[in-house]
């Protein structure tokens, strides 16, 4: 399972889940997770206090776009002898892998992540900190370099 956020640095983590797939001829299996409005925070949050409408709209956008991003993914992936899937879910980002991986039978979960520990990930609201704790799968975090 690599989970992706169409973020270019988080990428890093998909390349590595993809040699990977190749390299022991697993099934890759794209996730990208839109947020609900529910689980918004920061001014995210305070926006869909406040707009509602505004907030649904954006959240449907960024939904149609990661799905376009997840198509052009695996046209890209698919030519390296990968057997790929992909997915757009709703729900709070962590919480998602972590069902996904455990509905998938993932063997792995392969996740980008700029390293941030304690409370530098906790205040910097680190998916790859929130998944650790809500799953028992396999997890293998790629740390990545900004450009």
């Amino acid at each position: 399972l690599a989970p992706t956020d169409r973020d270019s640095v988080h990428e890093q983590g998909l390349v590595v889940a993809c040699k990977l797939a190749r390299v022991t001829g697993a099934k890759l299996h794209l996730l990208s997770v839109v947020p609900t409005a529910g689980v918004l925070s920061g001014q995210d949050a305070t926006t869909q206090r406040f707009m509602p409408g505004t907030t649904s709209t954006i959240l449907d956008m960024a939904e149609e776009e990661l799905c376009a991003y997840l198509q052009q993914q695996m046209v890209q992936i698919q030519p390296q002898n990968v057997v790929v899937s992909a997915e757009v879910r709703r729900g709070e980002p962590a919480a998602v892998i972590a069902e996904v991986a455990e509905t998938a039978n993932a063997s792995l979960i392969v996740l980008g992540t700029h390293g941030r520990a304690g409370t530098k990930a906790f205040w910097r609201d680190s998916i790859g900190a929130k998944v650790v704790t809500q799953t028992k799968r396999p997890l293998l975090l790629v740390p990545v370099k900004s450009a």
